[in-house]
């Protein structure tokens, strides 16, 4: 019979990363605040931002979110998008043994740069996903010079 040695703070470290990372998650996706410079949200939604030749594209998750419960607003070079998310009003609350759903208001700002022409903005809702096209302007666009 071989004897396997074990590390007995094994456990204990591995506990210790996995809260790390837990913690670290929260604080990337923790909604802004009032002492933050924001406004009071009850969560941040997920969200892509990409760049694409001539625009940028955000696409923010919003399942359970209705349409008409979404704003987007641009004041003063900010991109704002906030809205709610209404609580089901379900019968069986009092038989629900675990809820991981969240509920309430929801916001995210973001500093558009300087190349983009903000009354060109384009937003779409479809399927729980709210898409922004954010046009570029033409001087930002990358031109081919000739060579002679």
């Amino acid at each position: 019979m071989t004897f396997m040695g074990c590390n007995p703070y094994y456990r204990m470290q591995a506990a210790r990363r996995g809260l790390e990372e837990r913690l670290r998650r929260r604080w990337e996706r923790a909604p802004r605040s009032a002492d933050q410079g924001g406004e009071e949200c009850s969560w941040s939604p997920d969200l892509d931002v990409v760049e694409e030749p001539g625009k940028y594209r955000i696409d923010l998750e919003l399942p359970g979110v209705a349409k008409e419960d979404v704003t987007v607003t641009v004041t003063q070079g900010l991109l704002k998008i906030s809205g709610r998310k209404k609580p089901e009003n379900s019968a069986d609350s009092a038989n629900t043994l675990r809820r991981e759903r969240v509920f309430g208001s929801f916001c995210r700002t973001f500093r558009l740069p300087e190349q983009v022409r903000a009354e060109h903005i384009q937003a779409e809702f479809r399927a729980g996903v709210l898409s922004l096209t954010l046009p570029k302007a033409e001087a930002a666009k990358p031109r081919e010079v000739p060579i002679a």
